[in-house]
């Protein structure tokens, strides 16, 4: 085995990262059907997020999708739908992004935590059901980083509690898939974010899903004062002149570029999933890694927002730190933990949160190691030079592991 780089070995990489790894990446598709509301003017108002909403509902399997600047305002109007307020309590987990808990809290919730399970890093359904109480208005389960929960067991433990409402957070999951059902179909609701990072990047956007007329015409109530008209049923049409306090209305623009993306979603997502897993793949067969694979049943189809596995620390194994200074010197682009856990946040903390709480979570996401998904790589040239430099910096630290 050639020398590390670090010892004047040539870097595992030599291929161009910035354009294999770029995004989002758009393309003359984009460009064209931006181009063409600029010139049409519209700007602020068009049909495309009608068009947007009739795809989108047709690729989750959905009776009803709808648009919004955001997913945080999907969140909020999922809340908002189930009438969520003060005196309420939401389960969720700890190791996720501020927005799938925090319009709960504005809207007067009390967040409950849970921990996460030790090979997915989903919310952890044996700790949902410790925690689910008389007062628990709502579960969101967090597909985290493309993996599906376990749905069955959530569903389940909701069920015995008289039907608890479930919005997924599936932020990261478009596309994913538990035991044949698209995610974003398993709970009461479900919001998707179209922000630059997703697998389906807009910008800034977002659309919420359910089957559920009467959750979609609550949350286009709140937000989408101007659809109000078009409603047959007069519970909300009454509203069409106010709305009730917002406006979610997503951008034309945004609308535009998401559409494009849907639309090219299953080759760049199938070229994603190839190379992800042959790349999980290759790692799993090389020797001394510390590395443990997400488990990857039958029964799932998951997406690769991110590209993750947990280390394994101990006697013996060199410090993840290490790790990951000594595979970027090789050239490899790799990260650790995305979300700092919101229950160490000062907001919690000033409301009588503990830091010392969730610890397994806590420890379990200190093992995070992510790399890239390789989203342009078509020939895999670039997933076999990241193999490859995980083998040498495993080959030459093999003595440190046990």
């Amino acid at each position: 085995m050639e020398p590390l780089a670090m010892d004047g070995g040539s870097k595992a990489i030599s291929l161009d990262q910035d354009e294999l790894l770029q995004w989002p990446k758009m393309g003359v598709e984009e460009e064209r059907a931006v181009l063409e509301l600029l010139r049409n003017g519209e700007i602020s108002q068009s049909e495309i997020g009608k068009t947007l909403a009739a795809e989108f509902k047709q690729f989750i399997g959905a009776k009803h999708a709808l648009p919004k600047v955001n997913g945080t305002a999907c969140l909020l109007s999922a809340f908002f739908a189930l009438g969520i307020g003060k005196g309420d309590e939401v389960i969720a987990p700890t190791n996720t992004y501020w927005a799938t808990v925090m319009p709960a809290a504005f809207l007067g919730a009390k967040i409950v935590f849970c921990e996460s399970d030790p090979t997915t890093l989903c919310i952890d359904p044996a700790d949902i059901r410790k925690k689910v109480t008389e007062k628990t208005k709502a579960i969101v389960p967090v597909h985290i980083y493309g993996y599906p929960c376990e749905m069955d067991e959530i569903s389940e433990i909701a069920e015995e509690r008289g039907g608890i409402p479930i919005i997924e957070d599936a932020s990261h999951a478009h596309g994913a898939e538990y035991k044949g059902s698209k995610v974003g179909t398993l709970g009461t609701c479900a919001i998707f974010s179209l922000q630059g990072s997703k697998v389906i990047p807009a910008g800034e956007a977002g659309i919420l899903v359910t089957n559920d007329i009467d959750i979609h015409e609550r949350a286009m109530a709140l937000g989408h004062y101007e659809m109000l008209q078009d409603l047959d049923r007069d519970a909300f049409k009454k509203y069409r002149r106010t709305g009730l306090g917002l406006k979610h209305r997503i951008s034309p623009l945004h609308a535009a570029i998401a559409l494009c993306q849907l639309r090219k979603f299953p080759e760049i997502n199938g070229r994603i999933t190839r190379n992800c897993e042959t790349f999980l793949n290759g790692i799993e067969e090389i020797e001394g890694t510390g590395f443990e694979i997400p488990p990857r049943p039958s029964y799932i189809k998951r997406t690769y927002f991110m590209n993750q596995v947990l280390y394994r620390e101990g006697a013996g194994i060199i410090p993840r730190e290490d790790l990951t200074f000594l595979l970027g010197s090789e050239g490899l682009r790799v990260g650790q933990s995305r979300y700092e856990m919101l229950h160490k946040q000062p907001y919690f903390l000033e409301r009588g949160y503990s830091a010392s709480d969730l610890q397994f979570t806590d420890d379990l996401c200190g093992r995070l190691v992510s790399f890239p998904n390789f989203p342009w790589d078509e020939s895999g040239e670039l997933v076999q030079q990241y193999i490859h430099g995980i083998e040498k910096v495993a080959y030459h630290t093999r003595d440190d592991f046990t």
